[in-house]
């Protein structure tokens, strides 16, 4: 894979006292974690109580016709203690974006409005095998489909979704030529690891328009493990512009 011509954001230096050190909890960061089904019970109290979480990302949708079960109990439960939360959709390589799109929108406009922007999730659908799984995904039907769904977004919700990526997948899939006008779309940059002599550490973030960083993988005092995200005042302004926002034809039961 070749190198992403992409650099760290300027925005997170402020984060570390080291170039390979965890981000210091400064009065500018914000934490919030990524959830699906495969958390199980998740005690939202304590996480927000105790653990410091501001926000949720919420899996609703998978491909064409996956939903997340427990979708609607998290963000029910999220909600009543004050936690913001938004909806992500993984995007499955082998359905179309048209069909990925109707399922994401008429499972969550059964909800009156989001406080965070909506997430598609771009990656590969398993670690193993990398190299054989580029090599042989048609990469011009990744594109139309991908695009498809953006634009979907755009014109149904009102929204440009954010793009969750790590950069493995940017590099291999060429997303920048993928994703038409991809310099434009909000970046999630997703956790990957390095080795740095004996020690396996957490790549720093690889898009100049990085929004979140998934930085850690973790236990949240001794409760779960989840992806724990962070951002900035600054940039977490830019992901709640969505706040609020009534969905078209919404039941609205949450």
């Amino acid at each position: 894979l070749i190198l992403s011509p992409h650099s760290p954001c300027r925005e997170w230096k402020a984060l570390f006292t080291k170039e390979w050190e965890s981000p210091n909890e400064y009065d500018d960061t914000i934490f919030g974690v990524d959830v699906s089904h495969h958390n199980k019970e998740i005690d939202w109290k304590m996480l927000h109580n105790e653990g410091n979480i501001s926000f949720a990302y919420i899996k609703a949708t998978e491909g064409a016709s996956y939903v997340d079960p427990c979708f609607y109990k998290n963000i029910k439960e999220a909600r009543e203690n004050l936690i913001d939360v938004g909806a992500y959709h993984y995007f499955t390589m082998n359905t179309s974006g048209v069909e990925q799109f109707w399922n994401f929108y008429n499972t969550i406009n059964k909800i009156n409005y989001f406080d965070l922007k909506p997430v598609l999730d771009l990656e590969p659908p398993t670690l193993k095998n990398l190299n054989k799984i580029y090599s042989e995904m048609d990469k011009d039907k990744y594109a139309k489909e991908v695009n498809t769904f953006i634009n979907l977004c755009e014109k149904y919700l009102h929204e440009s979704p954010v793009i969750y990526c790590q950069q493995y997948h940017y590099d291999a899939t060429l997303l920048d030529k993928v994703i038409t006008n991809f310099c434009s779309y909000q970046i999630w940059c997703g956790i990957e690891f390095v080795r740095k002599g004996n020690e396996v550490v957490v790549k720093k973030p690889w898009s100049n328009d990085c929004v979140l960083w998934q930085y850690k993988q973790a236990p949240i005092n001794n409760h779960g493990f989840f992806d724990i995200n962070i951002t900035t005042n600054g940039k977490y302004s830019e992901l709640t512009d969505y706040k609020k926002l009534r969905l078209p034809e919404g039941k609205g039961f949450l």
